[in-house]
């Protein structure tokens, strides 16, 4: 009904994105990004759908404009990183988690990202400060607490 009124549109192209209608959503989420600029869903959502169709290059394009323009959602730094790793830019993956840790202390997400890349890596002593955080503030989380004993099992091999 109302052309210019953009959450509409970013409603639609999320049924359409969970509907399995990656093209009308990406189309109206294309709109949103071309018409509304300002909005960071519209890169946000349309990179994890490129990122979905493993079309890398434009999903980590999204996201970088996306970090550009705002630094207002943590997930856009945690899926960025994980973009990184995946096209095996292993530099931009720590930066980005980094960033994004600074940005957001103690999110749960980018902390075990940031252990997860450490440890892919073998490098436990990069690893240890991220799983120290995790078990300290998320002391009652049972992944955390197999994630530190295994940790723990693996420094003594």
């Amino acid at each position: 009904i109302d052309n210019l009124f953009f959450p509409a549109k970013t409603n639609l192209a999320l049924i359409y994105y969970k509907q399995g209608k990656a093209d009308q959503a990406a189309s109206l989420f294309n709109d949103l990004v071309i018409n509304h600029p300002e909005v960071i869903d519209g890169y946000y959502y349309l990179a994890l759908l490129y990122g979905e169709q493993q079309k890398y290059p434009d999903a980590i394009r999204l996201l970088e404009t996306a970090i550009a323009k705002s630094v207002a959602n943590s997930r856009i730094y945690y899926n960025l990183g994980l973009l990184y790793q995946m096209t095996g830019d292993n530099a931009g993956c720590e930066s980005t988690l980094v960033k994004g840790l600074a940005l957001y202390p103690g999110d749960f997400d980018i902390l075990y990202a940031l252990y997860a890349f450490h440890m892919k890596l073998n490098d436990k002593a990069k690893a240890a400060p991220y799983i120290e955080q995790l078990r300290n503030r998320f002391p009652n989380d049972r992944q955390v607490q197999e994630m530190y004993a295994q940790f723990i099992r693996s420094a003594g091999s």
